[in-house]
């Protein structure tokens, strides 16, 4: 009998070495994934920032400089749909301001000639969660269509997509305008 205990004792303490070995490992690698996240900082400290938007100038250009590397590295289509996303995602956040920039001039006059119009117009015809479907795309010399379906991710039956047409005219990379097919 006591031959039994000790090896059901030695078991138990096996068992919860293991664990704590694995809940250790556990740990060491969240935290290595938290520091290679972080933004290291080198030199001085006394940065200058930029008072209105209360960000360092340096870490906004590199981060465009990054997201440029990036786009020049995709196919025009892939590019096109990013821009559209971007456009999109500005709308499903309700970040009206930084979407109404991206539309074009002329568009904007005919279509919506106020933010708040826009805005009013983007409440009723967007959901706040959307799926988006990308279903063709052309160019014609440096503007490109690109047709999607949009459908309401949280409400939206299967076949309720609304068919939008966008038509994007890329400057450069990451400079660019838009305007689409307004219902």
């Amino acid at each position: 009998m006591g031959r039994k205990k000790t090896k059901v004792n030695m078991t138990t303490i096996i068992i919860a070495t293991m664990l704590i070995v694995f809940v250790l490992i556990v740990i060491a690698i969240y935290n290595m994934v938290l520091e290679s996240r972080e933004v290291k900082y080198e030199g001085n400290l006394n940065k200058e920032i930029d008072v209105d938007s209360g960000k360092d100038p340096n870490i906004a250009e590199n981060q465009e400089n990054s997201e440029t590397e990036r786009l020049k590295a995709m196919t025009e289509r892939a590019r096109i749909e990013y821009y559209v996303t971007k456009f999109m995602n500005y709308i499903e956040s309700e970040n009206y301001d930084e979407a109404y920039s991206l539309l074009n001039s002329d568009y904007k006059k005919n279509y919506f000639s106020t933010k708040k119009s826009f805005e009013d117009y983007a409440k009723t015809n967007f959901s706040k969660m959307m799926d988006i479907n990308y279903t063709n795309f052309e160019r014609t010399g440096d503007v490109y269509v690109i047709w999607l379906t949009v459908t309401d991710a949280i409400n939206g039956a299967p076949n309720s997509g609304k068919e939008i047409n966008f038509v994007v005219k890329e400057n450069e990379y990451n400079n660019f305008e838009l305007s689409f097919s307004a219902n």
